[in-house]
């Protein structure tokens, strides 16, 4: 079995970066703790003035992907952040070398 990788683009409002970040931490720190996850990482860009956060996802498989997104609070936690973004954009593909 390949692992997944996600690859998640957010553009943030600029008055909610704080706040869209601190929900991040939450969401990654409980996501690792699921038996599938790989990698769960944040990150920001250096640039000041970019209003983007990207998250690096990676599970075992598509199937420890699937319980993620079947039984994971994430739906709780789109729902906190679904008015602080402008867009979301997901890549989703498979890890072709370690």
């Amino acid at each position: 079995m390949q692992a997944i990788s996600l690859i998640v683009e957010f553009s943030i409002k600029p008055e909610h970066r704080e706040e869209f970040l601190a929900v991040m931490r939450t969401h990654a720190a409980n996501s690792l703790k699921e038996a599938g996850c790989l990698q769960f990482k944040i990150v920001t860009p250096s640039a000041p003035m970019d209003d983007r956060v990207f998250l690096f996802e990676e599970w075992k498989d598509q199937a420890a992907l699937d319980w993620h997104l079947a039984h994971s609070a994430l739906n709780d936690t789109r729902k906190r952040y679904d008015g602080w973004i402008f867009n979301r954009h997901i890549t989703h593909g498979r890890v072709v070398a370690p």
